[in-house]
């Protein structure tokens, strides 16, 4: 699984969460899923934002060496 498709099941998830009955079988798996995938985006955005850090320090390095 990747990013984007993460994203589109959580929405598509979401939406369909408020057919589901409250406190079923399916309405938990249906949270637990949820749960899963935002902690699965929350991570990739913190492994993102560090590979970013990474970049932007790797470029800056670069044009003080090229001066």
């Amino acid at each position: 699984m990747d990013y984007c498709e993460a994203v589109d099941i959580l929405e598509e998830l979401n939406g369909l969460l408020k057919y589901i009955p409250y406190g079923t079988k399916e309405w938990k798996t249906t949270i637990s899923r949820m749960a899963k995938l935002q902690l699965f985006i929350e991570d990739y955005d913190r492994w993102a934002d560090k590979q970013a850090a990474k970049w932007d320090a790797q470029i800056e390095m670069e044009r003080g060496l090229s001066i």
